[in-house]
């Protein structure tokens, strides 16, 4: 994953070159090195285990927590509601999708140009600009670690619904590409076709077109272990299935709609209609707490960390924790959602 660092200080105050943020990054285990042309873009190459890195928040996030500074996020992205239209959804599976919030954006422009500061992020992360839309929902992407799909409001049929596919089931996706899936993939689809394969990529039929005026926001949490193996088996390496096969934020899909309705207001017009929301709680994630040893920790590291410190790092990081023994036994830590290690 390439990220340009001026994004990545964007959200932490951090005043350090983009050198250092490199070592500090590799040396607290997440690989990185920084690219030559121009040398403002970091490279970083993430184990499977840390699929939380997979966006500008998170790897700010650990940046905050290395040089023991604030972690800045845009919590201010509620949008006005302009309108009652609202699509139905149904989820036949909520163990496949748990989380799923959809929202109708009338009016928009498709036609307009995309912000240069926009396009050039994109490009420094590798992703082409396509249109307005489109750009938007992979810069929430990029910025949230939370893949979205937008379709155009015309090609979908009635409701939106999550379901596994049907015995040799054809699709066209955005790509141009045909293919086969069966029960073991889960499909989008309205009342009378597949729309797209859910996590992976979209149907040709239902994507952004240049008349596009009324779309539908989707932003969903689908199970990893639903999703995992399945861009492989297909040929399909997207940046949508390579997060949600490693992990998604259960917690990050109204954020992230928000955002991107947002920045579409901002830059497309578009008015908006409500979010519905479909929220499976028994089948969402949940974190037990986990026993962290104060003398586990001097075993590894061979080094002594002062208590404050110790829980300083942690609440950084949005761990919930809960002293042992006035923290001389050592700490009940509750990871967040959103860790999947």
């Amino acid at each position: 994953m390439k990220l340009p660092a001026e994004w990545l200080k964007e959200y932490c105050d951090i005043n350090i070159t983009n050198e250092q943020i490199v070592t500090q990054l590799t040396m607290a285990g997440i690989e990185c090195e920084l690219l030559d042309e121009p040398g403002e873009i970091i490279d970083i190459s993430l184990t499977p285990n840390r699929a939380d890195c997979f966006s500008v928040l998170g790897v700010s996030r650990e940046l905050a927590a290395l040089n023991n500074t604030n972690f800045k996020s845009d919590q201010n992205t509620q949008t006005t509601i302009d309108h009652s239209d609202e699509i139905e959804i149904k989820i036949e599976s909520p163990k496949d999708c748990p989380v799923l919030m959809v929202r109708i954006i009338n009016d928009i422009d498709v036609n307009a140009t995309t912000p240069a500061v926009i396009t050039k992020r994109l490009n420094s992360s590798g992703i082409q600009s396509v249109n307005i839309i489109v750009d938007i929902t992979n810069y929430v992407m990029l910025e949230t670690g939370q893949p979205l799909h937008a379709y155009d409001l015309r090609a979908i049929d009635s409701e939106l619904i999550v379901r596994r596919g049907h015995n040799k089931e054809n699709i066209t996706l955005l790509d141009g590409s045909i293919k086969t899936v069966d029960q073991n993939y889960l499909l989008i689809s309205d009342v009378a076709k597949a729309l797209g394969i859910a996590g992976i990529m979209g149907g040709e039929n239902s994507g952004i077109q240049t008349d596009t005026k009324n779309i539908v926001l989707e932003s969903a949490y689908f199970n990893n272990e639903t999703i995992m193996g399945k861009p492989r088996i297909l040929n399909l390496h997207t940046e949508s299935g390579l997060r949600f096969e490693r992990g998604v934020d259960p917690s990050i899909q109204n954020y992230a709609i928000e955002r991107a309705s947002k920045l579409i207001n901002e830059y497309s017009g578009g008015k908006n209609g409500p979010i519905t929301n479909s929220t499976s709680n028994s089948e969402t994630p949940k974190r037990l707490p986990i026993l962290l040893r104060k003398k586990r920790i001097h075993q590894i590291l061979g080094i002594t960390i002062p208590n404050n410190r110790i829980k300083e790092i942690l609440t950084k990081l949005n761990m919930k924790i809960k002293e042992q023994d006035y923290g001389y036994s050592g700490w009940m830590v509750t990871p967040p959602l959103f860790r999947f290690d």
